[in-house]
């Protein structure tokens, strides 16, 4: 399907584009409506999103850091990325996005690189839907990490 044909009526094709690329998030009725156009439940999108997977990237997350494993940090950073591209509506999104900017910062990722997830970790979780708390940290986060 066409992203004219997809974003009709719902939103402008920029910011479907947006959201396609992971830059932000769709509101709850946005995505709901995009959701029904392409014949997708949201249960099925959000079927993965699980605590256990959470917890066993936290665990190695630990590991990494608590041994300053620097190629492990290249590959559980590859790791969470993929993750949370194929899960975009996953529940411990904020946390994985901060665990894969710490993790960036143990690579030889550049400081334009890291920022730049900083900011789309800034645009997905300071969206209203989100916890306030969220975006404090975030916020100090990016200070801090820069």
């Amino acid at each position: 399907m066409k992203q004219e044909n997809l974003a009709n009526n719902i939103c402008s094709i920029s910011h479907l584009s947006k959201i396609e690329h992971g830059v932000t998030m769709p509101s709850d009725a946005v995505l709901q409506q995009l959701l029904q156009r392409l014949n997708i439940s949201l249960e099925s999108v959000t079927a993965h999103s699980s605590p256990e997977q959470f917890i066993q990237f936290r665990e190695h997350f630990q590991d990494v850091i608590n041994r300053r494993d620097k190629p492990g940090a290249e590959s559980l950073c590859e790791e969470i990325h993929s993750y949370l591209k194929a899960h975009p509506l996953y529940d411990y999104q904020f946390d994985l996005s901060l665990m894969e900017n710490r993790l960036l910062l143990m690579t030889s990722a550049d400081v334009i690189a890291i920022q730049s997830n900083l900011d789309i970790s800034a645009t997905i979780n300071c969206e209203p839907s989100h916890n306030h708390r969220n975006c404090v940290y975030y916020n100090f986060a990016a200070h801090t990490y820069t």
